[in-house]
């Protein structure tokens, strides 16, 4: 056992106890740690901790929750570090827990497992794996404690949080602030508090604070992103805009009636996208406002509920393009490994008892497969698979590594599941030569029949000249 107490020192390699107390370690040099650490004061460039490091006072540059072969465990209950950062190439687990301190910036992925139960944070990065816990679930919420505060370490620009690529977020205590650009959450959380939502105020000083409020019977929760309650539908559009990842918009949930008061548009540079809402059983009026064509409501255009609007579902059963199925979009495995072509990917339904393999046939275009007869083996492209005609299920999708993902197509066509919704006129919308009226009234059908179209607009024209002509005579 050493304790060291001031003076400078370079690099330095620990594998019994050591204590450093006013000591510095000089920038650009390290300690690296293979037994028991503490870090009482002193300023220390930088932790290697690979056993059990404890800091609890000092200033550090950088902290990192490393591992090789064994876990490792770093506690930290005080003390000013600029970088947590649990990045190391090596997969073995290292766990992090914070108590106390001042933290700048926190970088987590690949298997590192961080819960900070109090402390402040400045901005927090999750991702490929990295699994982070904000408090402790233990029914009750802490509505100040920890803190994370994006404006610590950045002056504009930046969320208090950012989760993507597979990193894990729960979020059980505390209060998480970001700038309104970006928003205090970027990314899904994946469990909160039960019985509570997150909710985002507005802090008038150009940034936004989300925090944890109880679910109530009059609950004023109007619209959700990625778990987040937002309370305007049109809040909820421009949240979803900068929460896109790989090029999807993430969906929009409804949890009351709409009634639109103003134009519902979506920002600035995002007219190319696809923003879909989904009802859950709520009805939607645009009360003669407009909405951008982008903007869908269950994967159709938004119509107002008058007679354009029946005649539009009429036309749709006609043509046969309303169905009880679900088209989903694999885009990674559970375990956060994404897809490739070098694999085959084979579906699996849920029987009651196991799962069975679903043969699936080729659809008109690559990586595009829905039930049938022809293949069990499937092939991405570009990092994607699409599965389409779907009806109401448990699935999982496995790979030739052992990897899968399970999801769920609820019977009300909602998802549950690391996978995403799959609007098949692609998310981007594109010009292109077909019929205009395709574009307003389907989603996946790519043939139709133009002579029951043009019959079917002779009809629609026909009743509006009648109804015009009645008017003209009522009037």
């Amino acid at each position: 056992d050493i304790t060291l107490t001031g003076g400078i020192i370079d690099d330095a390699k620990n594998n019994g106890t050591m204590t450093l107390n006013g000591v510095t370690v000089v920038q650009g040099d390290y300690v690296s740690n293979y037994g028991t650490l503490n870090v009482l004061s002193g300023d220390v460039n930088a932790v290697h901790n690979y056993k059990t490091a404890t800091i609890s006072g000092g200033s550090l540059r950088g902290v990192f929750m490393d591992s090789e072969g064994t876990s490792s465990t770093t506690y930290i209950t005080g003390g000013n570090i600029v970088t947590l950062n649990g990045s190391a190439s090596d997969y073995s687990s290292a766990t992090g827990i914070v108590t106390g301190g001042t933290i700048e910036y926190v970088y987590l992925q690949a298997d590192r497992n961080l819960t900070i139960k109090s402390g402040t944070i400045g901005y927090i990065e999750v991702l490929r794996n990295g699994n982070l816990t904000i408090g402790e679930k233990d029914g009750n919420v802490d509505g100040t404690t920890p803190t994370i505060d994006t404006t610590i370490r950045y002056s504009s620009d930046m969320p208090g949080l950012k989760v993507k690529e597979g990193g894990i977020a729960n979020f059980y205590d505390g209060s998480i602030r970001g700038y309104t650009s970006k928003g205090a959450i970027m990314g899904r959380i994946s469990q909160t508090e039960d019985t509570y939502k997150i909710t985002t105020i507005d802090n008038g000083d150009n940034t936004e604070t989300a925090y944890l409020t109880p679910i109530t019977v009059d609950d004023s929760k109007v619209a959700m992103v990625n778990g987040i309650n937002y309370n305007s539908i049109q809040q909820a559009i421009n949240k979803a805009a900068l929460n896109i990842e790989n090029g999807i918009i993430p969906t929009i949930s409804i949890y009351s009636n709409i009634e639109l008061d103003a134009d519902l548009t979506v920002p600035s540079g995002f007219e190319n996208y696809i923003f879909n809402i989904v009802s859950n059983g709520f009805t939607f009026s645009t009360n003669g406002f407009n909405v951008d064509s982008c903007i869908r409501l269950d994967g159709q255009p938004i119509v107002d509920p008058s007679l354009g609007g029946d005649i539009l579902n009429g036309l749709r059963n006609t043509l046969g393009l309303n169905s009880n199925t679900k088209d989903v979009l694999i885009y990674e495995m559970s375990d956060g490994s994404t897809l490739s072509s070098e694999n085959h990917y084979r579906l699996y339904e849920y029987d009651g008892s196991d799962y069975e393999l679903v043969t699936m046939e080729k659809g008109d275009e690559v990586a595009r497969y829905n039930p049938g007869r022809g293949v069990t083996n499937m092939k991405p492209i570009k990092g994607r698979l699409y599965l389409t005609n779907l009806e109401p299920g448990n699935y999982k999708v496995t790979d030739d590594n052992g990897s899968e993902v399970t999801f769920t197509i609820n019977d009300d066509l909602t998802l549950s599941g690391h996978v995403k919704e799959y609007i098949p006129s692609t998310n981007r919308i594109e010009s292109t030569g077909e019929a205009k009226l395709l574009i307003s009234i389907q989603t996946g059908i790519r043939r139709v029949n133009y002579m029951l179209i043009a019959i079917s607009l002779m009809a629609v024209l026909s009743v509006m000249f009648i109804l015009k002509k009645r008017k003209e005579v009522n009037s």
